[in-house]
């Protein structure tokens, strides 16, 4: 077979009439078939049309072997006819039969916001003011939208070009107790589209969740705050012991303690709360690694847990709940007297809270969650002789606060806030000297603590158009002065009497609460008979409202000999307006007075008795106890239990209790453990 090129050129064949369809108003989608090509691949399509079914044609730009195109800028409602020719190397084919088109005569609007709109705003919103986020509408031609209002209550509303409600009266739920009205999208070629639009009154406004960051976050920042600059005292009066060569063939690599608490049945009129957290209270692990040279703080690791329970009121809101603290901390001790790590704090809080319109009537009630993740360095500083102390730690922290209101005004809003500490405190030993009163030691220290947090939270409501930036100032002071005397008698008695006069200034944006605190206190121990007393009697003031409360401790124990065989007894009491241990201000960290609770004159009661017995193998003590407690509120506490100490690096205690009083009855396990490895 012989196959000869006879030179003549091929070009493609005419393409079938063109599918024309519409797309929008302005545009049509034409589409075609590849027509037979005996000659070259066919590698462009010429495309053109035209209104009507006269006239000349358009070149319509589109080039490429692609077998479609979109034809724009056409007019509404309009037939059309389009034709297509193909190209190879060799030449153009024949124009197509026409395809026809009509482009569609209009695209309704479409308003995408929710329909119907629940807004809620606050009574006696006045006129002019912008609710809720725009409405929002698409077009399917691009056709610019004109907003309207109608309905019963238009005419207290008015919609912007942007879709803007805002009011165009003072809206007020007494005069009427909600408005409706209809929001028109119109495109100008007679298609609309409309929702409806309910207002109701909005009980929770910016001024209550304003109320509610600034009460509950910084409480939280006056806890955490306090509680740092004591971990990292703690961490520098620790920095001797830790630096000193140890001696020990078992020392202490790791310390952890666990602290768990369960409660099998207990009925209260307060809301449940959840007692998992509780085991952060006694959380802990630190390590220790020492060097060749005797120095042992080359580098440490530490971590530690801590929950407990806060309550404020400010006005008619008042809110309660459980806040909880995991600390971890990296420090290096670069000399025997300094001290530098890191902390990261992760806290979150959990409460309850309530609006009231007046002390009995509940308006709404709800729930406040709060989350903030912070990272602190630190320093501590001691001096050569070891009389003056200095501590302190700079940082900032990121969190979310979650604002939930429950009941028919249901609202649920998540802020975002920042925070930045600066803390410091100092102790100096003014006086340890026996010359001043002879036949002891006279002792006198002074200790200052102060920080200072800033808290700006950016509160960004989902009916709002904009956020909303609230800044507030959270600082504390402290100043501590204690004095005393310890002397020494035969068979090594010690009698140590006390004073301690302490102040303490709490203040948010200038808002202050001050208090003062004096106690005296007794301390009396006879180690060869196992016998010791410690006694407190204290006042507390407040400076508002000239408050004052005072209190009184005492402690009785008996406790023969470093090996804790045989028996133990302890007995405590205490009576009057605040809670036993000392000034409940400055050791809370309250912001507000104490509650009803804590200011009733109260006396309570501890007695336990326990006995040391060695374990059958010999190795371990092992140590049964039984307690009983009086307490507030004609309560009473039984408590049963064991402390095991099984090695020196291994300790457990088992204890079973039971509560009644007047506004809790209940029954318990706790179990405790701590292990150093």
């Amino acid at each position: 077979v012989r196959v000869t090129d006879d030179g003549k050129s091929e070009p493609p064949g005419k393409p079938a009439a063109p599918t024309v369809t519409a797309v929008s108003s302005e545009s049509l989608n034409v589409s075609w078939r590849t027509p037979a090509n005996p000659g070259p691949r066919i590698n462009d399509y010429d495309v053109q049309y035209r209104k009507g079914t006269a006239g000349d044609f358009t070149p319509w730009n589109h080039s490429g072997a692609t077998t479609n195109t979109t034809i724009t800028g056409l007019e509404r409602n309009t037939s059309y006819q389009v034709q297509v020719l193909a190209v190879n190397a060799d030449g153009r084919s024949k124009w197509s039969d026409s395809g026809d088109g009509r482009t569609i005569a209009n695209l309704p609007p479409v308003i995408t916001t929710a329909d119907p709109l629940q807004l809620r705003v606050a009574d006696n919103t006045a006129s002019g003011t912008d609710i809720g986020r725009p409405v929002e509408a698409t077009d399917g031609d691009g056709d610019a939208i004109t907003w309207t209002l109608g309905g019963a209550d238009a005419s207290s509303f008015s919609i912007s070009d942007t879709g803007q409600l805002s009011t165009k009266v003072e809206i007020s739920f007494e005069v009427k107790p909600s408005y409706s009205f209809t929001v028109i999208a119109s495109d100008g070629f007679g298609e609309s589209d409309s929702i409806s639009v309910n207002v109701t009154e909005r009980t929770i406004d910016e001024l209550t969740l304003q109320k509610a960051h600034r009460s509950v976050l910084s409480r939280m920042m006056v806890s955490s705050g306090s509680g740092i600059l004591n971990i990292v005292e703690e961490r520098l009066i620790n920095l001797d012991s830790i630096s000193s060569p140890t001696t020990s063939d078992s020392a202490a690599i790791t310390q952890l303690t666990i602290d768990r608490q369960m409660s099998i049945m207990e009925s209260s009129p307060d809301n449940d709360r959840n007692y998992y957290p509780h085991l952060l209270n006694a959380l802990s692990f630190l390590s220790d690694q020492s060097n060749e040279g005797g120095f042992a703080c080359d580098f440490q690791y530490w971590g530690s847990g801590s929950y407990r329970d806060l309550s404020g009121k400010d006005d008619l809101f008042d809110w309660s709940g459980d806040q909880f603290n995991l600390r971890f901390g990296a420090e290096f001790c670069t000399h025997e007297q300094w001290l530098a790590g890191v902390l990261l704090e992760i806290t979150r809080g959990t409460f309850d809270w309530n609006l009231r319109e007046n002390d009995s009537n509940l308006v709404q009630s709800g729930d406040y969650d709060a989350k903030i993740v912070s990272i602190y360095p630190y320093f501590g500083w001691e001096s050569d002789d070891k009389l003056w102390r200095a501590w302190g730690y700079v940082g900032s922290g990121q969190g979310k606060a979650r604002f939930q209101a429950d009941g028919p005004d249901e609202f649920d809003e998540e802020s975002d806030f920042s925070t930045a500490t600066v803390a410091l405190g100092v102790s100096r030993e003014i006086v340890s000297s026996e010359e001043y009163i002879p036949g002891g030691t006279t002792s006198l220290q002074l200790k200052g603590e102060a920080f200072t947090t800033p808290v700006k939270v950016e509160i960004s409501d989902d009916q709002s158009n904009s956020s909303i930036i609230q800044k507030f100032e959270v600082s504390q002071v402290k100043l501590s002065l204690q004095a005393a005397y310890e002397m020494k008698l035969e068979n090594d008695t010690r009698v140590q009497p006390s004073i301690r006069l302490a102040v303490l200034e709490n203040s948010i944006d200038g808002d202050s609460l001050s208090a003062t605190e004096l106690g005296f206190g007794l301390r009396y121990e006879y180690p060869e008979s196992g016998l010791s007393l410690t006694t407190e009697v204290y006042t507390l003031m407040f400076s508002e409202d000239d408050f004052e409360e005072w209190g009184a401790d005492l402690i009785l124990a008996y406790d023969k000999g470093a090996d804790r065989l045989g028996p133990i007894v302890e007995l405590t009491s205490s009576y009057g307006g605040i809670w036993s241990g000392g000034i409940a201000l400055l050791n809370e960290d309250e912001f507000t007075l104490p509650s009803d609770t804590l200011v009733d004159s109260h006396a309570q009661l501890d007695f336990e008795f326990g006995y040391g017995l060695l374990t059958r193998s010999g190795r371990g003590l092992l140590i049964p106890y039984v307690s009983i407690s009086m307490v507030e509120h004609n309560g009473v506490k039984f408590r049963l239990g064991g402390r095991w100490f099984i090695k020196e690096w291994l300790r457990m205690n088992l204890e079973a209790t039971k509560h009644t009083s007047d506004v809790r009855r209940g029954v318990g396990i706790r179990f405790t453990a701590q292990v150093l490895f």
